[in-house]
């Protein structure tokens, strides 16, 4: 399981399995200002996994399993949005 340091362009959240043929997830969460804007904050922790090529880190580490990517949002202590992707080849790109 990987960790990150905030706000220096990484993953939140990398969970990877033992066996490397396994599911891999990578999460990234996002703030909202109010429920109008959790779906758009969701979907732009997406696709901050998919510009920033964090699936292809977990693919140079040797993980070839599917990877299921989440985008989570929330306005804190009231909504969670949560998009989920799921990624079996190497050909990740927006």
């Amino acid at each position: 399981m990987g960790a990150t340091r905030k706000g220096h362009g990484r993953y939140d959240i990398m969970l990877t399995p033992r066996n490397q043929q396994d599911p891999g997830i990578l999460i990234e969460f996002k703030k909202a200002k109010n429920k109008k804007e959790l779906a758009g904050a969701a979907k732009k922790a997406l696709e901050q996994i998919k510009s920033k090529s964090y699936v292809m880190e977990m693919r140079n580490a040797g993980y070839h399993g599917p990877i299921f990517c989440y985008g989570i949002a929330a306005v804190p202590g009231k909504y969670v949005t949560v998009v989920i992707e799921m990624v079996n080849t190497i050909d990740f790109a927006v």
